[in-house]
């Protein structure tokens, strides 16, 4: 079974393949965002058949994987223990 766990409170989220998950202010049912710096569909998570995982930005907001910005409409391969921040902190490249 492959997830997303949400650092702030420990809640899991199961990924499913070929359903991809949008990360955003836009799905409060799975995950809720307030943060108005964070677009409605902020980022996507897809999980392929052969148990893959990407990771693509959506918005223009800036998002990290483990601390570097992606790239606008680009996929990125993502792996267990990979850190995704919708919000960059101050520091952050």
């Amino acid at each position: 079974m492959t997830s997303l766990i949400d650092l702030r409170n420990g809640h899991q989220i199961t990924l499913h393949e070929e359903e991809p998950f949008i990360l955003g202010r836009g799905n409060p049912d799975h995950l809720e965002i307030l943060n108005p710096h964070v677009s409605r569909k902020q980022v996507r998570i897809s999980l392929l058949e052969d148990g893959r995982c990407f990771i693509e930005r959506l918005a223009p907001n800036p998002s990290l994987l483990n601390g570097k910005q992606l790239p606008l409409r680009k996929e990125i391969q993502i792996f267990n223990g990979d850190i995704i921040n919708l919000i960059p902190t101050w520091g952050s490249k």
